[in-house]
Order: structure tokens, then sequence, then C-alpha cells
């Protein structure tokens, strides 16, 4: 047409995310990780899929009785509750402690089948923790004003997979969205 148009940013992310979806492996990564500690549980060892409908391979969790779940999913449970750790296994909360500024939940393994009406997390095996940050880049002006608040970084632990990956792969952090590797040790977000 002869009006100038600006189409939304979310078109420009939807069509890029056809692109990349089919080739981005998906990993956990845990933001401020909140330790949980697993009571019965035993260790084991999970395949987790890298793709849930192509076939991209698949990668080996050992899994103790600890995991790191995000801060902000811990903060919203309660003494009683009942949870999924994704494709591992059911976990009711039985105690939350909070010393210092460190915050621990205790859970009890409560059985390994799916159930629908429970709450689903994202995990971080203790002793597959891997120190990762996400760079999340936001607006970099407010009207004509420079953002100082520009660049957010998550900080917290990844799957140690993320290590073999080289950089520039795209990746998709379940829940989070897509970023693109940098290094071992850092990704830059994409979009949801």
């Amino acid at each position: 047409t002869l009006a100038e148009t600006k189409p939304p940013f979310e078109s420009l992310e939807a069509f890029n995310r056809k692109i990349i979806e089919p080739e981005s492996i998906r990993l956990f990564f845990v933001r401020d990780p909140v330790e949980v500690i697993v009571l019965n549980s035993s260790p084991r060892e999970t395949v987790l899929r890298n793709h849930p409908n192509i076939d991209l391979g698949s990668r080996k969790i050992p899994v103790d009785n600890s995991v790191y779940i995000s801060k902000d999913d811990a903060l919203k449970l309660n003494c009683g509750d009942q949870i999924r750790l994704i494709e591992l296994y059911n976990i009711q909360i039985v105690d939350i402690k909070a010393e210092a500024r460190r915050l621990t939940i205790i859970g009890k393994w409560s059985g390994d089948e799916v159930k629908p009406d429970v709450a689903k997390f994202q995990w971080v095996a203790k002793n597959d923790a891997h120190p990762f940050a996400i760079f999340v880049p936001r607006e970099l002006y407010i009207g004509d004003k420079y953002n100082d608040k520009s660049l957010e970084v998550w900080k917290g632990f990844c799957e140690s997979y993320v290590t073999t990956l080289k950089p520039g792969s795209m990746v998709q952090f379940v829940r989070m969205g897509f970023c693109r590797i940098e290094g071992v040790n850092s990704a830059i977000y994409s979009h949801r």
C-alpha cells in the first residue's frame, strides 16, 4: 500500500521460529538456581530427547538425589505440593528452608507416572550442572534516552551437554526461548 506500515516484531519472531525450530535442540536452563533434595530417590540415568518431534538424537543425564530448579518456580511452592520434574519423576514437597539468602526445597519421590494435573518444572541435575549465562538484549533507547538496562543477564545452570555445542548453534531453552550459543558458558537470547 501507499501507507507506511511497521510490522510487529512478533511477526518476525514467528517467521524466524518456523526456520530455527526444527533444528534447535531443547535443553534445560535454571535461572537463579534453588537446590531440591529428593528423599527416598535412587540414583538413575535418564534419557532426554534433543527435540520432541524430530530425531535430533538424545542425551543421557545421571541424576542422584539433588537437582536445581529456577528460583521463580521455587517461590511458587508450598509444603504438600506435588510437582513433576519434566521427563524424570514426581516429587511431593515436604519442607522449604530459607536460610541467609539461600533457599532449599526438600521433597520426596512420589512416582514416575505422568499426571496431567501436576505442575511441570524444568531442572538440572546437581552432578550435571554447568554454570551458564544468557544475555538478553532489550530496547537500546526508550524514546530519545539511552536505556542503561538494555542488557539483562540471566545467570544459572545449564545441562553440561551445552559444552558439546559449537558457537553459533541455536538451541531452545525449555520455557525460556531460543538462544544462540556464544561459548561453553553463555548464549544470547533471540526470542520466545
